[in-house]
């Protein structure tokens, strides 16, 4: 009988939680893409590291790759200038620029009413879906860090730490290729039928404004790793357009 503790699909990652002996089998591409988006986060001098140190403990937490963001801030306007550029500039996923952008507005309610990060994510008063306060949440959060210490879960903790920091494998970057690729396709379906042509450059005035100052400088530092493979050709122009609105 196989061993069900092995994943031998390459586009899987295992990872294990607090107290369970069976692994989660999470998509490998879309952790990368998060992990890619918290470090493209912060780079550009918005998000606080704990976005990227909590990130593995939230993903086993939630047991979901969009570490348990949900809509985004949409009160929060430097957030949401963030969000946008994640999304509409470099596009990223909606849930990987909304993990972001709520690290952003939850540290800042954190620290603003002296609480602990994770009590701020899941919220002061109790939850409808899970009927436990932030305070509870915050206590499960805290157990879950001894998971993310698990041996085991070094290759998942190291994906996240290489993809965050762009050191991915060249059969990692060929994965998100691959993902990049069916993704355009679907959308050049999707646009074909609609008749209606997407629009790949930066539609947000307010995500612009971030790198507003020294656009050109703040591309050319980039390293090509940190960003998706589905935005390379695409920083030029996107960069230019920025250039024309100062």
């Amino acid at each position: 009988m196989a061993d069900r503790n092995v994943v031998t699909d390459p586009a899987k990652i295992k990872a294990y939680r607090y107290g369970e002996t069976l692994p989660l089998k999470l998509d490998r591409a879309e952790v990368i893409e998060i992990a890619q988006a918290a470090g493209m986060g912060r780079q550009i001098g918005q998000m606080p590291d704990i976005g990227i140190t909590e990130l593995p403990n939230k993903i086993l937490l939630e047991g979901r790759t969009d570490a348990g963001s949900n809509a985004p801030p949409y009160h929060n306007k430097k957030a949401m200038d963030v969000y946008n550029f994640l999304m509409d500039g470099l596009q990223f996923s909606g849930a990987s620029a909304s993990y972001v952008a709520n690290v952003i507005e939850k540290k800042r309610v954190a620290d603003k009413l002296g609480v602990p990060f994770e009590q701020a994510w899941n919220g002061l008063g109790t939850s409808n879906m899970t009927g436990r306060t932030g305070a509870q949440h915050a206590q499960r959060a805290e157990e879950m860090k001894g998971a993310v210490k698990d041996p085991r879960n070094k290759e998942f903790v190291d994906l996240i730490d290489r993809a965050a920091s762009g050191k991915l494998t060249e059969e990692e970057k060929q994965l998100l290729e691959n993902r990049a690729v069916i993704a355009r396709n679907r959308k050049a379906i999707s646009s074909a039928g609609s008749g209606v042509q997407q629009d790949i450059q930066p539609k947000s005035p307010a995500a612009l404004d971030i790198i507003k100052e020294d656009p050109l400088a703040f591309f050319a530092d980039m390293t090509e790793p940190l960003i998706p493979t589905v935005v390379k050709g695409l920083l030029d122009s996107i960069a230019n357009s920025i250039k024309g609105t100062q």
